[in-house]
Parts: C-alpha cells; structure tokens; sequence
C-alpha cells in the first residue's frame, strides 16, 4: 500500500501543479521550482522510509510558501500524510488542520486542492484518535463534495458521474430517513470514507485498494458493486455482479439493482461496458439527489460554526 500511495500523491500532485501553476510572474514559477525540488526530494525519503528527513522537508515548502504569504492546501496535507507514516498520531491533525480553512460568510469548510482525498483521509484520523464529532463534521464535508458532477447537465457527468458512483452513496451516522444510516464505529467511518476517497481517484483508485473496503465491510453493496469492472481483463463481470446483487438488503437496493440485470445479456464486452455506464450514471444521479436533499450533511454545515476551530483555521473576513 505505501508504493501505491506514494505514486497517487505523485500524479495528485502533477494535476495540482497543472492547476496552480498558472501565474506567469518570476516570483510564482521560482517559487513552484523550489518546493517542487523539495517535494520531490522529500517523496524519495518517504519511499526510503526516512520519515524523518522527509518531514523536515515537507515542513521547509509549508515555511516557503508561508515566506511569500502564498497558500496551498497540499503542502500541509504532504506533511500530514509523512507525520502519519512516522506513527505521530497526534501530530499529523494539527497539520490537517492547517490545510483546511473555514469561511465564515459561507460556513463552509474549503481545501484548495484534491478535496475529497484530503478531506476523507483527515477524517479517517480523526475517527483513529477517538475523536468522533469532528470525524463526522469532515466526513460530511467530503460527503457534500463527492461526486459534484453527479447531475444532469453537469460537467463531464458521462465520463465522471457513473464511474464515480456505480451505487447511491447514501451512508451517514446520524438518523436521516432518506439515507442508509450507519451506527458510529471508526471501523465504520474509516470503510465509508476511504471508498469515497478510492472513488474520487478514479481509474487510479487499483483493485487492491478497493479491495481494502471490502475486506472492512464484507456485507456493504457499494464496494462490490465498483469492483465489478474492475480487472476487466478476467472477463468476470457477470460473476462479480451477481456477487455484489446478493449484498442487496432492502428493496430499493434491490430496485437499482435489477437496473444492471440487462447489462450481460449481450456476450460484446464493451455493449456491456455501454450498459454498465448508463446505468451507472442513472445510480449516480440518484446519489447525488439523495445527498442534496439529506438534512444530516446539511445540518453538520450548520452545526461547524460550534466547531470549526477544532478542525480548521479560520479564514480571515
């Protein structure tokens, strides 16, 4: 898992260069070069399990970008992740903390750069360290991020929505009639925001992570149902999905299931790649809906004014 996490915090921050590094003037490009050497020199050490080293790195690019009072979500959330690697525990929230800001004419929590990731894996130390209302203020943060694509007319919806959501994502842990209620566990959290993370890496996001999820929630549908095209070269499909549509509990998983039941009719791999994705993008959208309407995510919006500070800095007005 360590390789694969490094080559993810790589290519997430190849798209976070794209994305920043826009600014033509000498000072932002001298400034990208040198914590770009930095990164990449402290990416090295953290491979060589020289955490130590590569936290005083990490730390260097924070102070440099800090020196020319520029700001960046990724620089603390690199730190966090080596303090996390050295076993800190405590130390790496404090980092967390750092790379989210809290807006207080939105009331809203803002990370500048891979949300949902940030977000979930913060989220998930959180729960580690017993900390569980601010666990779930972060994990709803992420929960009103994920998948934003998700609706009709959205940007990229074919290409983002279904392979993003092949199943309603609707877990929360607080009671919400709407939605598929969890009772609080950090065994629990940790399964729910991990797949939202593995989600929003898309084809990045390997069999063997997703693997990982399942083997912490063996009788949840939704981990099940993203490993079904995944390893497409087994030509297994029908026989991962008739394993994930056995998961099924009520009858509305049951429903959107019987949704796919035409997908393997057809014995042409990509007709039933086709099929998959239509209907996946259709599960997607009732996902989306779902969250937008759910008063819990909603209510823990309002609810971080009591305790922002807890989990983020303040933006100044």
């Amino acid at each position: 898992m360590t390789s694969i996490k490094y080559i993810v915090c790589s290519i997430m921050t190849a798209m976070f260069i794209v994305l920043t590094v826009r600014a033509q003037d000498p000072e932002a490009r001298r400034l990208q070069e040198e914590s770009d050497a930095l990164r990449r020199r402290a990416y090295v050490l953290m491979s060589e399990k020289k955490y130590d080293e590569a936290i005083a790195l990490f730390r260097g690019v924070v102070r440099l970008w800090n020196e020319t009072g520029r700001y960046s979500s990724r620089n603390y959330y690199d730190l966090a992740q080596a303090l996390t690697a050295a076993n800190r525990i405590e130390e790496p929230l404090d980092a967390y903390r750092h790379g989210v800001i809290y807006e207080p004419a939105k009331g809203e929590l803002w990370i500048n750069a891979s949300q949902t990731s940030y977000a979930m894996d913060y989220a998930i130390l959180l729960a580690k360290c017993e900390r569980a209302d601010e666990a779930k203020a972060v994990y709803y943060y992420g929960l009103r991020r994920f998948n934003e694509q998700t609706h009709p007319g959205g940007k990229d919806y074919e290409a983002i929505g279904g392979h993003q959501e092949p199943f309603p994502f609707l877990v929360v842990f607080d009671q919400d009639p709407s939605m598929t209620v969890w009772q609080y566990t950090p065994e629990r959290l940790t399964a729910a925001a991990l797949l939202i993370k593995l989600a929003g890496l898309g084809p990045q996001a390997t069999p063997h992570a997703m693997k990982q999820v399942r083997d912490t929630a063996p009788d949840w549908i939704n981990p099940a149902m993203y490993m079904v095209w995944q390893g497409v070269v087994d030509r297994k499909e029908a026989d991962r999905f008739a394993e994930a549509a056995s998961l099924a509990r009520t009858p509305e998983e049951r429903e959107w299931v019987s949704a796919y039941r035409d997908v393997f009719e057809s014995d042409d791999w990509q007709v039933q790649l086709e099929r998959w994705t239509e209907v996946a993008n259709k599960m997607a959208a009732i996902g989306a809906a779902r969250r937008k309407a759910s008063v819990v995510p909603e209510q823990a919006r309002q609810n971080l004014k009591n305790i922002h500070h807890k989990t983020a800095v303040t933006r100044d007005p």
